[in-house]
């Protein structure tokens, strides 16, 4: 069984993906965001162990790296941007 701690920010990532892909990139975004705050307090708050937080700043480190692909501006010229391109 899944621990609920962990289940919520599953599905808030879940959900703003679903969004995005439906082509409601703003509402997933909003989520996505809502979801990081929730994270970021649920490790500062709660006492959780330290594998679960470990866990939870895996899941952050995702949520972000989606926001800065997402944000980064492509034209279509590789060569523009360079080596910004290669992660996302």
């Amino acid at each position: 069984m899944i621990r609920k701690d962990i289940f919520i920010p599953i599905v808030g990532i879940f959900v703003g993906e679903l969004l995005m892909f439906f082509n409601l990139p703003t509402f997933g975004f909003f989520i996505y965001n809502l979801n990081l705050l929730l994270i970021i307090l649920m490790i500062l708050l709660l006492t959780l162990e330290t594998e679960m937080k470990i866990y939870l700043q895996g899941l952050t480190i995702i949520m972000l790296l989606r926001i800065v692909n997402f944000s980064t501006p492509y034209s279509g010229k590789v060569l523009k941007y360079g080596i910004m391109i290669l992660p996302i």
